[in-house]
C-alpha cells in the first residue's frame, strides 16, 4: 500500500470519476440517440450539461429509450 493512501481515499478519489465518466457517457448517448427529434435532444442535452449527475441520471431512466414517457421529455 502507499504510504499516506488509504482505502477512503480511493473511494473519495473514484465516485467522481465515474460520475465523470457516467456523464460523459450520457451526453455522447444523447447526441447519438435517433428515437429523439433535434428539440429533444438539445432539450436533454440542457438538462444533462447543466446538471450533472442528477440529469444524466434522469435522461438514462426516462430519455434513453424513449419509453420513460411518451414523447421522450421531462
Amino acid at each position: 500500500m502507499v504510504p499516506g493512501f488509504h482505502g477512503a481515499d480511493l473511494i473519495v478519489i473514484s465516485i467522481p470519476l465515474l460520475l465523470g465518466v457516467f456523464w460523459l457517457w450520457m451526453i455522447v448517448d444523447c447526441i447519438n440517440n435517433r428515437q429523439l427529434d433535434q428539440n429533444q435532444k438539445l432539450l436533454w442535452l440542457l438538462v444533462v450539461i447543466f446538471t450533472y449527475a442528477l440529469g444524466a441520471g434522469l435522461y438514462f431512466f426516462f430519455g434513453r429509450s424513449g419509453t420513460g414517457n411518451s414523447s421522450g421529455r421531462i
